[in-house]
C-alpha cells in the first residue's frame, strides 16, 4: 500500500508572508475584540480602502516631509538607491523597489522614514498574536482574525498560517 503523506523537509527554508501590521485590541469590523494580522499585496484597489499602504506587495518607503531634517543619512544608508538628492530636496525613486534592510530608517535621526511591509514566518505572527492570547481569555472573549481574505497574492502563507495554528478567518482559535 502506498503512502500519501507528503514527506518532510527539516532543511526547507520557512514559509513567510509580508506583514505591514499586527493590530492589537481591534473592536472594529464585527463582534468581540481581536488581533489582525494585515498582509501586502491586495489586488482589490477598493477606493474605500482603509489600508493603502498594503496595496502593493513590494514594502513601501513612507517619508514624513514635516520631520525630515534633510541631512541625508537615507541617502548615505540605502545601498539601493532609492533615497536620492536632487536640488537640495529628498526624493525617493518610484522605480525601485526597497528590499526591507531598514537601514535608512534607522539612518534617520528624526524618524522620517518607515518601512511598510517585512518578511515574517508563520512562528513569528504566531508568537506575536499569542502575546494577547491571556488577555482574550481573561474576557472570554479570544478572537484571532486574519484580514488577508482578500489577499490571494500570499494564499500559501495565509493557508500555512491559519491551519498550522488552528486560527480561523473572524473565528476563535
Amino acid at each position: 500500500m502506498k503512502s500519501l503523506a507528503v514527506p518532510f523537509n527539516m532543511n526547507a527554508e520557512p514559509l513567510t508572508g509580508r506583514v505591514f501590521n499586527i493590530q492589537r485590541f481591534s473592536l472594529h469590523d464585527g463582534p468581540g475584540i481581536r488581533s489582525v494580522v494585515f498582509l501586502k499585496g491586495c489586488q482589490m484597489s477598493c477606493i474605500w480602502c482603509a489600508n493603502p499602504e498594503g496595496l502593493r506587495q513590494d514594502n513601501d518607503v513612507l517619508w514624513r516631509a514635516s520631520s525630515c531634517q534633510h541631512c541625508g543619512a537615507c541617502v548615505d544608508a540605502c545601498q539601493k538607491g532609492i533615497h536620492q538628492w536632487s536640488n537640495k530636496n529628498h526624493v525617493i525613486d518610484p522605480s525601485m523597489s526597497c528590499d526591507g534592510c531598514r537601514l535608512c530608517e534607522e539612518a534617520c535621526p528624526s524618524q522620517a522614514l518607515k518601512i511598510v511591509g517585512r518578511q515574517m514566518s508563520v512562528d513569528e505572527v504566531h508568537q506575536e498574536v499569542v502575546k494577547d492570547v491571556a488577555y482574550y481569555q481573561l474576557w472570554h472573549c479570544c478572537k484571532v482574525s486574519d484580514e488577508a481574505a482578500f489577499c490571494l497574492i500570499q494564499r500559501p502563507y495565509i493557508s500555512k498560517t491559519l491551519l498550522t495554528r488552528r486560527i480561523s478567518p473572524r473565528g476563535s482559535p
